[in-house]
């Protein structure tokens, strides 16, 4: 058996039971296991895989699983537990109030709606067959809180994933509000997909246009995002350019930063127009303006990059080569700035693009 396996049935069996197995992984198959090997009378005995000795035999259950999952043959392990054997609960002595709170959160636990399902679902598809990376439902919603990403961005990302932004089909359920359904601007359905990918009254276009200028200053190839990605922007990691096959974490944050901080600001740029200018026939914003509002948002986030590098944040704090790192190229005057323009008073700003701010 593996070395998990091992300190699972061995050193740390009593904890996660007074626990009542609260967060732990494979808790259903595990508890499954301790349950079977206590229905046996006869000592058991086991022995931790050899990587020499075992070689050829752990090659050929992988490849074994290989064949059977390129097949569609894997079935899933139906658990099965003995309840003469079976300890439920946490242990009273050990309880906390945390681990209790936790308890009876897993107790009430609601199914999840169809429509987020499907969400992840295409997430999850995008990821495997477009980029090549395995992600699960759970890796998607730990990257929506992504420290990279602000927390306004995060509920914003939440909702998308769940479906749950007021407008396309949302409105279009509501009687007397039906044609809230639809672009005033396109006339299509407004879907969030139309909203941040389509819609030329949006201002997506020199939001995106910026975004890729700023991007590929940092020597990156650029495609403009589909939903699918935008949802998972937490998930992206990308390669050195080169043979090396090692993250580029400057690349990766600053991908984080410039998708997350364009596509919400597209979405308050449509509510803008669509709200706060709902009486005025065919207003919109003018490029100027738009490349403006992101320069400023861009700006923002330098800037909070810049006051977390104090250590008056704790663990918490940015460090400064990785502030440096992520913003080293896209800096306007960046030669002229000193090497650590994090300590220093000087303005510090994004490089303008092709509708030059001013």
């Amino acid at each position: 058996m593996s070395n998990f396996l091992r300190e699972a049935l061995t050193d740390k069996l009593g904890l996660w039971e007074d626990r009542g197995w609260r967060d732990v992984p494979n808790a259903v198959h595990l508890r499954a296991l301790v349950n079977r090997l206590r229905t046996r009378c006869a000592i058991t005995t086991m022995r931790v895989r050899s990587p020499t000795t075992d070689k050829e035999t752990l090659k050929s259950a992988k490849r074994a699983i290989r064949i059977a999952a390129n097949l569609g043959t894997i079935r899933r392990a139906d658990p099965q537990i003995d309840a003469r054997f079976l300890l439920s609960g946490a242990r009273l002595s050990t309880l906390s109030q945390a681990l209790a709170h936790k308890s009876i959160n897993a107790m009430n636990i609601k199914p999840q709606r169809q429509r987020t399902i499907n969400i992840l679902d295409s997430v999850q598809h995008h990821f495997a067959t477009a980029l090549k990376t395995a992600v699960t439902h759970k890796d998607i919603w730990r990257s929506i809180r992504h420290r990279d990403i602000r927390l306004q961005i995060t509920d914003f990302l939440w909702k998308i994933t769940h479906g749950a932004m007021r407008c396309g089909e949302y409105w279009a359920n509501i009687p007397g509000y039906e044609e809230r359904a639809y672009c005033s601007w396109c006339g299509e359905l407004e879907s969030m997909e139309h909203i941040l990918l389509e819609c030329t009254a949006s201002g997506q276009e020199v939001i995106w246009v910026l975004a890729e200028e700023t991007w590929t200053l940092k020597g990156q190839p650029w495609s403009t995002p589909c939903i699918a990605e935008i949802i998972g922007v937490g998930l992206r990691a990308w390669k050195k350019a080169g043979p090396s096959k090692d993250e580029d974490k400057e690349a990766s944050r600053l991908w984080k930063i410039l998708l997350s901080e364009s596509l919400y600001l597209i979405w308050k740029l449509r509510c803008e127009r669509v709200i706060g200018h709902a009486d005025e026939e065919g207003w919109t914003h003018s490029d100027r303006s738009v490349s403006r509002k992101w320069a400023h948002a861009m700006n923002a986030r330098i800037s909070q990059d810049r006051a977390m590098t104090h250590a008056r944040f704790g663990r918490t704090a940015l460090k400064r080569d990785q502030v440096l790192g992520t913003w080293k190229g896209t800096l306007k005057d960046e030669q002229h700035l000193p090497s650590d323009w994090t300590r220093s008073r000087v303005l510090v700003g994004i490089a303008p693009g092709a509708f030059d701010p001013g």
